[in-house]
């Protein structure tokens, strides 16, 4: 409510005056002049006259809206006016009070007690006219609402004095006035008594006639000014009562509410992949309509409003994507998406609210700024930065509600409300909910108050998450619902009388309390301020670990549209004079950088703490340098190769001397044969190269030579020339192109654009200078992209929100397995793992002292087992000896056991990938395998993909599924739908068994159902649920000791902020743990799935061999309940769940034997088949096709070692060595894991039995 709606009131001072009759004055001013020497001049003459009237009226017009009514029409709430000003003045006279400066009461600020005081200013020489002509400004009346310092002194009863303008004579008088003096308690008693008398006296003579000429317009509207003041007390109000708590779903992270015609429920949910629109019944507050948003948008604020045309709309904004939509109020039916941009470099959306009296929207976006678009075209017309009573801005601005006037915010991470002045940005009221739903209460530190929508007769709040909804009234807020969207009062006398009568008592109410408050009351609560502080430091690292390690990993989803959903975690420094032109990371952390320009090309080592160029060296003159990448040789070597412009010339250079190694030649594009950008996909051993054309071009890693090129286009199908610095990042080749400020994120296979990134924002061109100081410089780190460009003076270091699979497989190269290095430096990288005495030590202990429900195999189940796995190696021999005589019986065979899988076929073979235990390089050996088949079938590929149950990638492939069989899921639990949408909590059922099994197999949800070929970080739960729970699997177990080791060193700091090893496991044994997930301080025994840092320490690797639910939702608690049946399952599963298994501290043997097994995923296939038909002969089996099916003139020249290396990590702080207490931590937390591993020990030992025997290793 802007201050321009108190001109309704009174417009004309000639209209206007006092409730007092001229009598009234004069003698109310005789007595107090006679009986406490605190006396008033009227005219110089000692007269009072008309003119003396229009004379006051003049000087303030706060008075005359405040205290004044139309001569024609006088309103009754005056009367109630008069009544609680003569108590109000009478009180003050007491000489209790403690008051401002301005001689403003303590915890009534209202609008009476703010002008006493200026007045007393005014007539104790304490601001003259400077003071009045501030109370005639109104655009300074909210600066007097602040918040001012409390000191104590008397106050002074004496009525406003009558002030002519035009007299200097009178101005000096009154100006040398005596400065209000202390009156006595005993004094102030009886004048309080006098005047309590006298004013009620007065008050009824002159009643009837107020009453008869009262206008209920004018009266409201005065009222509501009052009421208005009165909120800016400048101190924060807890007065608000709950009427009903209402259920909500809690699933729900609410992110906008708002209500609609006939108090319909408008509700917007976030997160990637579960963001939502939804419409909610206002009876049974049961979800009635709910629309899935794409997932590549996390929902934000939304609002209801009516359009130009009267038709219901429901508007809602995305956080990152820079994108809103326009929704059919009644039907959901999209009518419009628009693009909309708030404060650079960010451009997020937060909140949205609607003001219908200005037709703007007010928009959020977690500054300190609300900015105001126009409703129909979309425009920003102006913004306000938001100010707190201490006068402090107020960033984390959320969920907004615009009420009576006023605009209420949400802050995150805060159970604050505030609600602003739309024009000046200053808070004028203030609500502490913190005892509302306490937050030690509601499980995660992120299901924070977020939520408000204004009622009928009530506002309704909820937040993230929240199992519930309060309906919410405000004691000191009575005109709330006066102009709500119901109606408003409309004027009835009746109603008047009753908000006249709320706020008489209001008044009274906090009259009387004003004693018991002091200067020393504080207006804002330290802690909260503290907290909001601590939470600002992890504001873009919350939202981007939700959606961590989705099935995005190497099937992306093709974004179509443009996208600036990326964050800048860090601005660092770099050498201003770089004209950069390749920038990679090595394998040891470090920056390598080649630069352009001839006679200034360079290369650079750069630290990556200091970001200080640690070496350099030149290349010749006459060579003008460009891209350049790190690698790893055949041999285990790092190298950084460097290309040039048009020399056609490349160099080989030892990263660690910086010494030029050897010269090569190439060519790309006739007739320029120019080199631009290079990187390397560790995978498929190839380097890419641009070359400023439309192409990108594939070379051999070791003869260099050229082995394809695809040509790069975009989203709108038109090709892209003056491709530029390259990186290769999950799967995808990323882009700069020369003079613009996109990156693009290229299929290497297709060419296709896959993701694309508008960086015009990073640091505008406008800034940098010359118009050559393009953005050009992409580097795949551990956690974050480093970006930068040509002379420019800076890099980012930058995250992108909507792609979660990032940092899945980086660390600078795919070949590179997270896994702690127990050799040291300068060991052989081909050699096996050794383990060290520590290692030895931690594996004699996790093979002892057992948990008495772990049960070995008796000597019955050895020989089935065995028995077992004998067929299972006979199915391979089987297969290929089929695929080697074509003709051949057919039955049993399996076109995955062979060394030609067919890729029309789905749901061949699946990987289940534990961290920390070998996973992603067996995730790379299988990629490179598959990569590899593209050449043995004619270029169709064996379609590969990947889920992840680490992050969000699961959970939203659930929820897909869910949707489409007409059911919900909580918990990971599948429960049928009623006719309404919700979930029939009494009717779960599994979508893996029964009536769904077949559906589930069609629908392909997360292309589950399409894929040859998946890899599953996620559990056995999640693989039967998605139809694979019969395919051949494979996984990799580990020592769980060596494994919490090297979970630990690998994420050091970024979840254990560099504590003890034996520290962390305790707060994760008490329930205290802080990693990516935000807790409370009081214990959280249960752990979201989803905070990796946590899980990777309580029995991962039983807990993924899970296939029943209700184990599985069990699993992650740590006080363990049904350890032993947790158990009995994960070691039950692994016995008779798999394929064939591995083990990491015998990762050599493991891949032999998986290799065995699935031929295809040889070193070598031209050598595996030639290797395969002699010793076949040798036995005495026919082979007609030596080629075992497979192309008769193939040559394995993309061979598929196992990418092994150790690349963790030396502890640089925290624990650099375990002790015995720490060791016993880690088996506490790990029972059933060492139980899974003493299984899978067994299990292997017999794998390897059988190979032998059936002579396939």
């Amino acid at each position: 409510m802007a201050l321009s709606k108190y001109n309704k009131v009174a417009k004309d001072e000639d209209d206007l005056e006092l409730p007092y009759t001229d009598n009234q004055y004069r003698d109310r001013d005789d007595r107090l002049d006679a009986e406490s020497n605190n006396y008033s001049i009227d005219d110089e003459d000692g007269s009072y006259d008309d003119d003396d009237d229009e004379e006051v009226a003049v000087q303030s017009p706060q008075l005359r809206r405040a205290v004044t009514t139309s001569q024609s029409s006088r309103s009754k709430c005056c009367i109630a006016f008069v009544v609680f000003l003569t108590l109000l003045v009478g009180l003050l006279a007491s000489g209790k009070v403690y008051v401002d400066e301005y001689g403003v009461p303590d915890k009534v600020q209202g609008f009476y007690g703010r002008l006493r005081g200026k007045l007393e200013d005014w007539q104790g020489n304490k601001g003259g006219d400077e003071q009045i002509d501030a109370l005639m400004n109104e655009d300074l009346i909210d600066e007097k609402m602040d918040h001012m310092d409390i000191q104590e002194t008397n106050i002074d009863v004496t009525p406003p004095v009558k002030v002519a303008e035009d007299s200097v004579e009178q101005e000096e008088e009154e100006n040398d006035a005596a400065i209000v003096e202390e009156q006595g308690e005993e004094f102030a008693e009886e004048q309080e008594e006098e005047l309590e008398e006298e004013h009620i006296e007065n008050v009824n003579e002159q009643t009837e006639d107020l009453v008869e000429k009262a206008a209920n317009e004018e009266a409201i509207d005065a009222h509501q000014n009052l009421d208005y003041m009165l909120g800016a007390t400048g101190m924060i109000s807890t007065e608000w009562s709950v009427i009903e708590q209402v259920d909500h779903d809690k699933t729900s992270f609410t992110q906008g509410l708002s209500y609609g015609p006939e108090n319909t429920i408008y509700e917007t949910t976030g997160l990637y992949g579960q963001s939502k629109l939804r419409k909610i019944n206002p009876q049974t507050f049961a979800v009635t309509q709910s629309l899935d948003i794409d997932r590549q948008y996390f929902g934000e604020g939304s609002t209801f409003y009516t359009d130009s045309e009267g038709n219901g709309r429901i508007i809602m904004i995305t956080w990152h994507a820079k994108t809103g939509f326009i929704y059919d109020a009644e039907s959901f039916e999209l009518i419009k998406n628009f693009p909309f941009t708030t404060t650079a470099p960010k451009n997020e959306g937060w909140g949205i609210t609607y003001d219908s009296a200005n037709q703007e929207f007010i928009v959020s976006d977690g500054s300190p700024y609300l900015y105001f678009w126009d409703s129909d075209t979309l425009e920003e017309k102006r913004k306000v930065e938001i100010t707190r009573f201490n006068g402090e801005l107020q960033n984390e601005l959320n969920e907004l509600e615009f009420m009576n006037g006023l605009v209420c915010c949400n802050i995150w991470h805060s159970d604050e409300i505030i609600c602003v002045d739309p024009t000046t940005g200053k808070s004028v009221r203030e609500y502490d909910f913190t005892s509302l739903w306490p937050s030690n209460e509601r499980g995660s530190g992120e299901n924070v108050l977020n939520g408000i929508a204004l009622g009928h007769d009530h506002v309704l709040i909820t937040g993230k998450r929240w199992d519930r909804m309060y309906k919410i009234s405000f004691g000191d807020w009575p005109s709330l619902f006066a102009n709500n969207n119901a109606g408003g009062l409309e004027g009835e006398d009746q109603e008047l009388e009753e908000i006249i009568a709320e706020q008489e008592e209001t008044l009274a109410e906090e009259l009387e309390e004003l004693e018991e408050f002091t200067k020393d009351d504080t207006t804002v609560d330290e802690s909260i301020e503290e907290i909001i502080a601590e939470q600002e430091e992890e504001l873009e690292e919350e939202f981007e670990e939700l959606e961590e390690e989705t099935q995005d990993n190497n099937s992306v989803q093709v974004q179509n549209t443009i996208s600036e959903a990326y964050t800048v975690v860090e601005q660092v420094s770099h050498d201003k004079t770089s004209f950069t032109q390749g920038l990679s990371y090595g394998n040891d952390g470090m920056i390598y950088e080649t630069t352009g320009l001839y006679t200034n090309s360079k290369l650079r080592k750069i630290n990556p703490t200091t970001f200080q160029v640690e070496k350099s060296v030149n290349l010749e003159g006459r060579y003008f340098g460009e891209g350049s990448a790190f690698y790893v040789d055949k041999d285990g070597n790092s190298r950084i190769i460097v290309i040039t412009w048009k020399e056609q010339t490349g160099f080989m250079y030892d990263p660690v001397t910086l010494n030029k190694l050897s010269t090569f030649q190439y060519t790309t594009t006739a007739p320029k044969h120019e080199g631009w950008g290079i990187t390397y996909d560790a995978a498929s051993q190839e380097f890419i190269v641009s070359d400023g054309s439309a192409y990108l071009y594939f070379w051999d890693r070791d003869t260099l030579e050229e082995k394809r090129k695809v040509i790069v286009t975009r989203f709108n199908g038109e090709s892209q020339n003056d491709l530029n610095e390259l990186e290769f990042m999950d799967g995808l080749v990323c882009c700069n192109i020369w003079h613009m400020d996109d990156v693009i994120c290229v299929d290497p296979t297709t060419g296709k654009s896959v993701r694309e990134y508008d960086m015009s924002q990073l640091w505008p061109s406008v800034e940098r200078g010359s118009s050559e100081n393009v953005l050009n410089g992409i580097a795949l780190g551990q956690d974050h992209v480093l970006i930068t460009g040509k002379r420019w003076d800076r890099m980012y270091k930058v995250t992108f929100s909507d792609w979660p699979s990032l940092y899945a497989d980086n660390n600078a190269n795919a070949e590179e397995e997270i896994i702690e290095d127990e050799k040291g430096p300068g060991h052989d990288k081909n050699d096996p793992v050794k383990e060290d005495s520590d290692a030895l030590k931690s594996l004699a202990i996790a093979a002892k002292d057992l948990p008495d429900y772990f049960v070995p195999l008796t000597p019955e189940e050895r020989v089935a087992l065995k028995e077992k796995l004998k067929k299972t190696a006979m199915d391979t021999v089987v297969s290929l000896l089929v695929s080697a005589n074509p003709v051949a019986e057919e039955n049993g065979f399996l076109s995955h056991r062979t060394f030609k899988m067919n890729p029309d076929s789905s749901k061949q073979f699946m990987h289940m990938h534990h961290m920390k235990t070998g996973g992603t390089s067996m995730d790379s050996l299988i990629h490179c395998a598959i990569s590899r088949q593209l050449k043995v079938n004619n270029n169709t590929r064996v379609e590969y993909s990947s889920m992840s149950e680490c992050g969000s990638g699961v959970r939203n492939c659930m929820s897909q599924l869910a949707k489409e069989l007409n059911a919900s899921v909580i918990d990971n639990i599948f429960y049928y739908n009623d006719n309404d949408g919700n979930a029939i909590m009494d009717a779960p059922f599994d979508p893996a068994v029964g009536e769904f099994e077949a559906q589930v197999g069609d629908l392909n949800i997360c292309r589950t159902s399409d894929c040859g070929v998946m890899s599953y970080c996620a559990s056995l739960h999640t693989v039967r649920t998605f139809g694979w729970k019969d395919v051949d699997k494979i996984t990799v177990i580990r020592n769980p000791i060596d494994r919490a080791w090297s979970m630990y060193r690998f994420t050091l700091q970024s979840c254990y902020k560099c504590k003890e090893l034996k520290d962390v496991l305790k707060e994760v044994a008490s329930g205290t743990f802080k990693g990516r997930a935000s807790y409370s301080e009081d214990p959280h025994f249960e752990y979201d799935p989803s905070d990796s840092c946590a899980i990777q320490m309580i029995g991962h690797q039983a807990t993924n061999l899970l296939s029943s639910i209700d184990l599985y939702n069990i699993a992650n608690d740590v006080r363990f309940p049904r350890e032993k049946d947790i158990v009995q399952e994960a070691v039950k599963n692994l016995r008779e769940s798999f394929t064939w298994i591995g083990l990491t501290d015998r990762l050599p043997e493991s891949v032999d034997g998986f290799r065995a097994i699935f031929p295809f995923l040889a070193e070598n296939l031209t050598e595996a088949v030639l290797n395969t038909g002699n010793k076949f002969e040798s036995q005495g089996h026919a082979v007609t096709d030596p080629m075992f099916s497979l192309p008769e003139d193939f040559v394995d020249s993309k061979t598929c070692p196992f990418p092994h290396a150790n690349a963790a990590r030396e502890p640089t702080c925290g624990t650099t060595e375990m002790d015995d207490e720490t060791i016993d931590l880690i088996l506490k937390l790990n029972n059933r894991d060492r139980a899974v591993y003493q299984a899978a020990m067994e299990r292997f030992d017999i794998q390897m039995e059988v190979l032998k025997e059936l002579q396939l290793i």
